[in-house]
């Protein structure tokens, strides 16, 4: 089934149902060199798994296994399975033996990586047979200052509904009791994380739905585009301290929510 993301962005409103030195001259430089943040550049895309890959691991997975791996600057990881399955969490990047550690997953050993192409053995935790794969980049969303601006990691901060501030919603969230986390890459990936009960985290891809990209749309289903016939729904805007404000109308009401950069 098909899901406007800004349908899924309003699962927030179940909560107002359910809740009425200074360093020396001399010092060592930062260890963030020139080559460091090049090779960081390079691993930080979404990477298609070639179908050539070859699958040397002696294990039931192998290559062939994985559609894609999506690595952020922001240290997340996304991959995405054959079997349609999606898996995310944290990455660590060890620049000067080319491993990324990520976390409840495995190792990546990265043997090559240039602008086209990433060869690199992933061994999973509690394994130790090597699995090759070779991929190539996959196409960012867009490069518009548009798309820049939106992806980011953002956090649910207010409401306004019908242009009047819902205090019940909006204290629920400042006191830090809810959370609602959202995350947009440049390789059209959200992902969702939250504790609002009754409410599940998610993955899934999101694209613009008009050429002026003031408005977008997702899905939670990898076999779905995005539906952009809802013109009610997902209008981005950014306020003048560059939060995102997201307007959509929910059951009649215009809910404008604004997200700040996630702590």
């Amino acid at each position: 089934m098909k899901h406007s993301l800004s349908i899924i962005f309003t699962l927030a409103l179940a909560m107002t149902l359910i809740l009425g030195c200074k360093k020396k001259d001399d010092e060592a430089p930062s260890p963030s060199t020139p080559e460091s943040s090049t090779f960081e550049k390079q691993v930080e895309k979404k990477w298609n798994v070639s179908p050539a890959s070859d699958p040397a691991g002696r294990t039931t997975e192998t290559a062939e296994t994985y559609t894609s791996f999506e690595f952020t600057d922001e240290g997340k990881y996304f991959i995405i399975k054959a079997d349609k399955s999606q898996l995310k969490g944290d990455f660590t990047l060890n620049v000067g033996d080319s491993i990324l550690t990520l976390d409840g997953f495995g190792k990546i050993y990265i043997d090559d990586i240039t602008a086209t192409q990433i060869i690199f053995r992933l061994v999973l935790i509690g394994t130790i047979d090597e699995i090759s794969v070779k991929a190539a980049p996959a196409t960012p969303v867009s490069t518009s200052q548009n798309t820049q601006n939106l992806v980011n990691s953002w956090s649910l901060h207010s409401r306004k509904v019908n242009g009047t501030p819902d205090d019940l919603f909006n204290e629920t969230f400042s006191t830090g009791g809810y959370y609602f986390y959202v995350t947009l890459t440049d390789y059209g990936t959200y992902s969702i994380e939250t504790n609002i009960p009754g409410t599940l985290s998610k993955i899934g891809i999101w694209k613009w739905c008009n050429t002026e990209q003031t408005r977008f749309a997702g899905t939670n289903n990898p076999e779905a585009e995005p539906d952009c016939s809802d013109s009610s729904g997902g209008h981005v805007s950014f306020d003048s301290n560059g939060n995102l404000v997201l307007t959509s109308t929910v059951n009649g009401e215009v809910h404008a929510d604004t997200y700040v950069t996630k702590p």
